[in-house]
């Protein structure tokens, strides 16, 4: 998998021990997939968003014997 393009806003900052990442595929082509990320601290009851992210990454499905 190769990165083709990637962005990343830092909206807060981290002040904690682990932090959850949560990723959703957008769009799913033949060899290139768009996604969207966010995360927050894992301590955070209100879930309040410290970086949001968009990438596209160009990628080579396997076949399978």
């Amino acid at each position: 998998m190769a990165t083709i393009d990637i962005k990343v806003d830092f909206l807060n900052p981290a002040h904690g021990k682990a932090i959850i990442i949560e990723g959703k595929t957008l769009r799913l082509r033949s060899r290139i997939f768009f996604a969207n990320m966010k995360c927050w601290l894992e301590e955070d009851p209100n879930k309040e968003v410290l970086a949001v992210g968009r990438g596209v990454y160009n990628f080579i499905r396997l076949q399978q014997s």
